[in-house]
């Protein structure tokens, strides 16, 4: 199967633009980017939740449902056979692909080099170091007040292993409310 017959191409503005109907297949335009530029570009995402679980995991389940074999070692032997300048090798990867695993796959591919998504609704992001230490020493004191001060923006975070960065869907923009409340959530809402 040709890549191409998995996105429509588009040029908007002088921008490259590419529309894909399953979001595994934007495999196939992100590899085609990175053979173009020579370097793995890297991804920013506006999505409702994160599409960031790992790839090949839903493959990998049923191929070892009926035996002993470790599902998340057999998605990560999978992950390792991607080649991004090989069309064959990438339409295999992407069939194999279930939902909400290509960013991962692309990342973990060197198709892409790092992932920035900006997420409403799934899990708790990347924690700063800041907020890590935080976290510790309130934990460490309580029920006493914590010794590190509330952490604020600009923070430090290091570099995840997959290469992708959710960012935290705590609240809105700017809140500063601890404990976040009801407005909160209709202001995140919004």
């Amino acid at each position: 199967m040709p890549l191409s017959t998995l996105f429509q191409h588009q040029n908007i503005c002088g921008k490259d633009i590419y529309i894909v109907k399953a979001h595994h297949h934007a495999l196939a335009p992100w590899a085609m980017m990175r053979r173009k530029s020579g370097q793995a570009p890297n991804l920013l995402t506006i999505d409702h939740h994160t599409d960031t679980h790992e790839a090949f995991l839903g493959h990998a389940h049923i191929l070892t449902m009926n035996n002993q074999d470790d599902p998340w070692a057999l998605a990560e032997t999978l992950v390792k056979k991607i080649d991004f300048r090989d069309d064959q090798n990438l339409a295999w990867a992407i069939n194999l692909l279930k939902h909400d695993e290509h960013i991962h796959a692309a990342t973990r591919s060197d198709i892409l080099g790092y992932a920035f998504c900006i997420q409403l609704s799934d899990g708790d992001g990347n924690q700063s170091l800041e907020q890590l230490a935080y976290d510790a020493d309130r934990q460490a004191r309580w029920p006493l007040p914590p010794t590190v001060q509330v952490p604020h923006r600009p923070m430090t975070y290091e570099k995840p292993d997959n290469h992708i960065f959710v960012i935290s869907h705590d609240c809105a923009l700017g809140c500063t409310k601890r404990p976040h409340d009801d407005e909160c959530l209709v202001q995140h809402g919004n």
